[in-house]
């Protein structure tokens, strides 16, 4: 074996900082993986719903981002139809006193008439 004339010690310590060195490299390659599919799930909001998700108040981009994975909106057809469905689908499944989305249904037709009115 490579290390048989190294101490027990100074083993456990190349081992050990191998094993670091290997999750942290894994890290930065997950974060950027989940960076790049977020702008690609920005960029689908975008599109599908014809505004910029990213100019809304961050409380409203909160709901939007958070009914959105609720829905599980990657797994479904692009298009607005389908986009919306998936929203209103996600936000009529919460309860109108949910402690975390109160009044989901109502906050997202708002942002969703705001915005398109604006159109």
């Amino acid at each position: 074996m490579a290390f048989e004339g190294i101490g027990g010690g100074r083993r456990l310590v190349i081992i050990a900082a191998t094993v670091v060195a290997l999750l942290a490299v894994m890290m930065v390659i997950g974060q950027e993986s989940g960076k790049a599919a977020a702008m690609r799930n920005v960029a689908r909001l975008d599109a599908d719903l014809g505004f910029s998700v990213m100019g809304l108040p961050q409380p409203a981009r909160a709901l939007v981002a958070i009914l959105a994975l609720d829905c599980d909106l990657v797994s479904k057809p692009p298009g607005r139809i389908e986009t919306l469905a998936c929203l209103r689908s996600a936000a009529s499944s919460r309860a109108a006193d949910d402690q975390m989305l109160p009044n989901a249904a109502g906050r997202l037709e708002s942002v969703l008439s705001i915005k398109t009115d604006r159109k």
